[in-house]
């Protein structure tokens, strides 16, 4: 996740599993007309069996990180949360406090989150369950939900919306992928759909099956076109997007 901190600095947060479980911070600045370079500027370590997935910056130096199951949960986490129970949440973290757990966000595998512009509401991805629920920052009320099969990570769009990467394939087939590497991309069928946020009526922008690539799990809306990440793979495509 990225955004203008309150000094105007550009921050970028990031989930990293590599050599250790945590959210990176980075500070994107120019270095010429159309160029950036990342800066490392820390970063916050899992708490104890922590196991993050999507990060989302509020704009007090807090974020919000999700869970979807424990570091050391197995095989048979993933089962019940396929059965109907809960396998995890979502984190806040605060500079003061450390680690706690967001209200309102146990969930069957919370994937995706991002929050809402003004930071009142929050918008989970609870891929097992296929929905976006949407909830309240201060009371973990839920506000709603919309049906999404298998939402994997969501940004805004540049008008407002949220772009979901929903996946097509089954279960098992997602599970199978995740032990293929990244020397080849997945080609595992996925969509991306538009959520109106004061709606909650959603639609279909893209679909795609097959190659140069499959498993999307995020589109970054950069006017004329998507750009979409898999989960796997050497690649991200380019997708035209007329609104």
């Amino acid at each position: 996740d990225s955004g203008v901190r309150p000094d105007g600095r550009w921050q970028l947060l990031a989930v990293n599993h590599g050599g250790r479980e945590s959210v990176e911070f980075f500070e994107l600045e120019p270095i010429e007309e159309g160029s950036l370079r990342a800066i490392w500027r820390g970063c916050v370590e899992a708490p104890r069996d922590g196991s993050f997935n999507d990060v989302a910056a509020l704009s007090d130096g807090d974020f919000v990180v999700s869970q979807p199951t424990a570091a050391s949960a197995g095989i048979g986490t993933f089962l019940l949360a396929i059965a109907g129970f809960d396998s995890g949440f979502v984190h806040r973290w605060q500079p003061e406090r450390g680690f706690w757990e967001q209200p309102g966000t146990r969930g069957r595998f919370p994937n995706g989150v991002v929050v809402s512009p003004d930071e009142s509401t929050l918008y989970m991805n609870e891929y097992i369950a296929d929905r976006v629920r949407i909830i309240d920052m201060g009371s973990g009320e839920q506000l709603g939900e919309v049906e999404v099969d298998k939402p994997d990570n969501s940004n805004w769009s540049q008008d407002g919306k949220l772009l979901v990467a929903s996946h097509k394939a089954g279960i098992l087939e997602v599970a199978d992928s995740l032990e293929q590497g990244n020397e080849e991309p997945s080609l595992l069928p996925f969509a991306i759909v538009e959520v109106d946020p004061q709606t909650l009526e959603s639609r279909e922008l893209v679909a795609r099956d097959g190659p140069p690539m499959g498993a999307g799990t995020a589109a970054v809306d950069v006017g004329a076109v998507l750009y979409v990440g898999s989960y796997l793979g050497d690649r991200i495509i380019k997708i035209p997007f007329a609104r």
